[in-house]
């Protein structure tokens, strides 16, 4: 079994709490989608959870290892993190680009091995990339170079997935693509915790959704018992209507009172 453990995070900047005190335990098999107003600590708590920023004070664990102490490779192979807004400065092939998501499993001498083809090919083709992947990353629109990072994250077969607006920008069809993929993945076995926006996607494909407000939870559960139009109101502070259960729900937003 996979876990992912945080108590009792803090971060601060200067007398500003990011986060207050969160604590979440989470297992492979679930897909967990992150909700809250922009400022919430939703991008702080997901880098957190990674390992990429040190908390003032409190622990993250991935199955009873202090992910601070974790060497660096061991950590990588692990977990992946798909940061929001994610950029490619150079001109390398998306095909190149979505490779580098196997660096921690490299040789440490000689080139790519012709054993990783397969993974490759298999997350172009998921990605609907691989018509793209001669192509240099930085031609790719804003949505097609984050389903290629979103390819480069999956690459590897990681335990953990941990993404952050992994829908932002995308088309329609591809953003079902793309929270399809990942409750895929959480059903054979992974753990994924996404921030997402589009509570809509969110009560349809997430098992489990966490609510955070001024940098402290303020629901954890599934989406009958979190997702109302009173909680809506107070995180989003807007009118809502929820109605469905799961592939059938839907929100709906009214202008603030």
């Amino acid at each position: 079994m996979t876990e992912i453990v945080a108590k009792s995070i803090v971060v601060r900047r200067g007398a500003r709490f990011l986060l207050d005190g969160v604590s979440l335990s989470a297992k492979n098999g679930e897909f967990i989608a992150l909700i809250g107003a922009n400022g919430a600590g939703k991008s702080t708590f997901l880098s957190v959870l990674s390992g990429l920023l040190s908390p003032n004070s409190g622990t993250v664990e991935i199955d009873g290892l202090n992910v601070s102490q974790m060497p660096v490779t061991k950590l990588a192979r692990v977990r992946a993190y798909l940061p929001q807004n994610p950029r490619c400065e150079w001109p390398i092939s998306v095909e190149r680009l979505v490779a580098l998501g196997l660096t921690p499993n490299l040789p440490v001498f000689n080139g790519m091995p012709e054993s990783f083809a397969p993974a490759i090919e298999r997350v172009l083709t998921q990605c609907d990339l691989l018509h793209r992947r001669d192509q240099p990353a930085t031609t790719l629109s804003g949505g097609e170079l984050g389903r290629a990072m979103l390819a480069r994250a999956l690459v590897g077969g990681p335990d953990i997935l941990i993404v952050d607006e992994p829908i932002s920008g995308l088309d329609p069809r591809h953003a079902f693509d793309a929270i399809r993929r990942l409750r895929d993945l959480a059903r054979e076995g992974k753990l994924v915790i996404a921030a997402i926006h589009d509570l809509t996607l969110a009560a349809r494909y997430a098992g489990r959704i966490i609510a955070l407000a001024g940098g402290q939870i303020k629901a954890d559960g599934d989406m009958g018992s979190t997702l109302t139009a009173d909680l809506i109101h107070d995180v989003f502070d807007v009118n809502a209507r929820v109605t469905g259960r799961s592939a059938d729900a839907a929100v709906d937003f009214f202008e603030p009172d």
